[in-house]
């Protein structure tokens, strides 16, 4: 990327290439305009502003996109470069989203999920307190920044929770395909060489126990349902309780170190790793950083009108880059409640009870319920209209030779 402008000292050339970066504390500007005037005070002239790949724009254009790259002129022989991480008003990560949640929205309700027929309901508050501990506890475990961890199981609060806690100790989630056979995660989690997988249930630690000898980064398991697990040789298994009540109890040291590690976040740092579905050839890990994902969730919020009364379902895989935006970077923008169902057969019955008011799907979706819808319209009996002289209303029977 080139430069062209002035600088205070004389005339710049047009293609000398940027360099030396240097740090903000550094910066000084004498902006004319613009919605940091007042932020950055000096006597430094701009030369060009630049979004990503983007030239030419305008200040509020740059401005709007929270993460500008501003390229000044020392002197005439020496250019400077400066990176403004501006973020959404120092909302650069997705930890921070949740403590502004935490804080704005207190008790109000942030994620459902039914279980045996019962909707469980987990308020802000308490989805901040359950990450923050979950962070603590990975770090107990010896979970490193820059570590991945592999998320595995169905639509889940939990599984959501901990993405974030993940993000907290500096590592960074990988979520997988619940559907996927051993084979299919082998590749992935050696690809990403994940040290830590968090497990929905029995079905998904069968998947890695299978697996582990190949995986030689994997040293810990945590899984939420224990049902069947309980003869398991839990030297490297553990339960997600159990490693929220350690970082629960855990240590003052403990504590500075995740408040440290949650501060070093940027909107640079890495936000998920999502891997692509691999029809076409191996599945290829797509890095994003919570710009791509917080500017994302803060643009479509926008351009749909979600608030925070907004009701979703969360049912698609939580491998795929869609529901990781809407149940995950909108939820967390915008403060929505996120719904997640029982089971796939219950969908239908879930769906009913929620009533969402943002529903997306992709086109199979909406085929397989206008098909369902047809099916059950062939099989149901016929509807016969029935008066009767000494009644005025009209009433509908459904059955055949009712008289």
């Amino acid at each position: 990327m080139f430069y062209s402008g002035y600088s205070p000292q004389g005339t710049v050339n047009k293609g000398t290439l940027l360099e030396d970066p240097i740090q903000l504390s550094e910066l000084k500007l004498d902006i004319d305009s613009g919605p940091l005037k007042d932020e950055f005070p000096g006597k430094w002239s701009i030369v060009q502003f630049v979004s990503g790949d983007c030239l030419g724009k305008c200040w509020d254009t740059l401005y709007s996109s929270r993460q500008i790259n501003i390229r000044l002129a020392k002197n005439s022989d020496r250019v400077v470069r400066y990176l403004i991480n501006i973020g959404t008003n120092n909302l650069v990560s997705l930890p921070a989203l949740l403590r502004r949640n935490a804080n704005t929205f207190g008790s109000s309700v942030a994620f459902r999920e039914k279980e045996f027929g019962i909707w469980q309901t987990w308020s802000w508050a308490k989805a901040l307190d359950e990450a923050e501990n979950f962070a603590l506890g990975l770090i107990e475990l010896g979970i490193q920044p820059g570590d991945f961890v592999a998320v595995l199981g169905r639509n889940r609060p939990d599984l959501y929770i901990s993405m974030i806690a993940i993000q907290m100790t500096g590592a960074t989630p990988v979520p997988q395909y619940q559907d996927s056979v051993a084979e299919e995660m082998e590749y992935v989690l050696a690809h990403c060489g994940a040290k830590f997988v968090v497990a929905g249930d029995q079905e998904q630690v069968d998947k890695i126990l299978e697996i582990q000898s190949k995986l030689p980064a994997f040293e810990q398991m945590i899984y939420l349902d224990g049902r069947g697990l309980r003869k398991y040789d839990h030297s490297k298994l553990h339960s997600f309780l159990s490693v929220m009540e350690s970082g629960k109890n855990s240590g003052q040291n403990v504590k500075s170190i995740l408040d440290d590690r949650e501060s070093a976040l940027s909107y640079n740092s890495t936000c998920v790793m999502l891997y692509t579905s691999g029809t076409t050839g191996r599945p290829k890990g797509v890095v994003l950083s919570n710009a791509n994902i917080i500017e994302t969730a803060k643009t479509t919020c926008e351009f749909d009108n979600l608030k925070q009364s907004d009701e979703i379902l969360a049912y698609l895989p939580m491998a795929w880059i869609g529901d990781f935006i809407f149940s995950v970077g909108q939820a967390m923008w915008s403060g929505f409640c996120v719904n997640c169902p029982e089971s796939a057969d219950t969908l239908s019955t879930d769906l009913r009870e929620i009533g969402p008011t943002y529903y997306f799907a992709p086109p199979r979706v909406f085929e397989m319920q206008l098909t369902n819808v047809m099916i059950r319209m062939e099989d149901s009996l016929s509807l016969i209209h029935i008066s009767e002289p000494t009644r005025p209303e009209r009433i509908w029977y459904a059955g055949v030779g009712v008289k």
